[in-house]
């Protein structure tokens, strides 16, 4: 508004003139999909809500007092609440439902390439059994063994993590700018979510590579 020192001046908004005393720090009365104007908080002779917060634990003795007041003081209209938080989650009931619905197909998806990793490594683990042993005679140890047999799985699932970045990045970009206020993107979102794809794939094929570095050798080369 130009003022330099608006405390203690007098100004007039929408035909009321009241005198401002004091000011308080920026925050949000309307959705974050819509930039916030400039607030000023009144006490008018029209005044229709009131915000109250409640320090106690008996929520419902609270409101019952309060009833009473408004009834006394305002009986021709009925004493109608609501809590702030409940409000807020009005407002963003879609966010709150798209993130539950991303994190259910989240999991489902991640079951679901778990279970597929898993008995592609038990194929590949049995395919390459002679081999395994044969690298065990030889004087490779069970760590080598393991690493050799989970190195081509960790290498689709990075190639797959490179793929997933740029779509990703293009979606989450988008969804944001459907708020006037948002975070950012920041890189350690992706290489945190890299990381956890490398773990969630060296668990799953973990168990086969072990199982088929520790066997015993002779039981894969009988036959030979």
């Amino acid at each position: 508004m130009g003022l330099d020192k608006p405390v203690g001046q007098r100004i007039t908004v929408s035909g009321q003139e009241g005198e401002v005393v004091g000011l308080v720090r920026d925050f949000r009365v309307t959705s974050l999909r819509n930039n916030q104007d400039p607030v000023i908080l009144g006490i008018a002779p029209g005044l229709r809500f009131v915000y109250l917060r409640l320090n106690t634990a008996d929520i419902q003795q609270a409101l019952a007092d309060i009833g009473a007041v408004v009834g006394r003081h305002n009986p021709g209209y009925p004493f109608e609440f609501s809590f702030v938080d409940q409000q807020y989650e009005k407002m963003y009931r879609s966010e709150q439902r798209v993130s539950a619905l991303s994190r259910l197909f989240a999991f489902i998806s991640i079951f679901v390439s778990c279970l597929g990793l898993f008995g592609l490594a038990a194929f590949t683990a049995e395919q390459r059994n002679k081999e395994v042993s044969i690298r065990k005679v030889l004087g490779a140890t069970v760590a080598q063994l393991s690493a050799l047999l989970s190195r081509e799985f960790l290498i689709l699932v990075l190639l797959g993590f490179a793929l997933a970045i740029p779509v990703a990045w293009y979606l989450m970009r988008g969804w944001l700018e459907n708020f006037a206020s948002h975070v950012g993107l920041d890189w350690w979102v992706f290489g945190l979510s890299g990381l956890l794809a490398v773990l969630i794939a060296l668990g799953t094929v973990s168990y086969h590579a072990v199982r088929t570095a520790v066997r015993n050798p002779a039981e894969a080369l009988r036959s030979e």
